[in-house]
């Protein structure tokens, strides 16, 4: 696996996280003036469960312990509203698909984190080694 620099990473999973979370607290409320592309005739009680769940997995993302979950579950949401765009007749889903690819580069990028163990002399190993 390649490694990538932490600071960049830690960067683009916060940047995920917070940009995300106010997208996602934007898009819950209500606005019957606006019509976006994809939106138009999809009930409300649905853009505020994509929205609360994807606000879930943005918490998730920027928590250390639950960065995988989290971004497994960003990932579920970004793909439903996907679909959501796709079932209403719009392709415009250029910018879901670059986020679910950079929370797949934290997701990657955070395997085997916890997974890390150290035997009596200190040294590091991972299971099965």
């Amino acid at each position: 696996m390649i490694q990538v620099n932490k600071v960049a990473l830690l960067c683009l999973q916060w940047t995920l996280g917070v940009a995300l979370f106010i997208q996602a607290a934007l898009f819950a409320l209500p606005r019957p003036e606006t019509h976006l592309p994809g939106h138009a005739g999809v009930p409300h009680w649905i853009h505020l469960v994509i929205a609360v769940a994807e606000m879930l997995a943005c918490v998730l993302l920027v928590i250390p312990q639950t960065v995988r979950f989290g971004a497994k579950l960003l990932i579920s949401v970004i793909a439903f509203a996907a679909l959501i765009h796709i079932l209403h007749g719009s392709f415009q889903i250029g910018p879901l698909l670059i986020y679910a690819s950079a929370t797949w580069v934290v997701f990657s990028q955070t395997v085997g984190v916890n997974s890390i163990k150290h035997d009596r002399t200190g040294t590091s190993r991972t299971p099965g080694d």
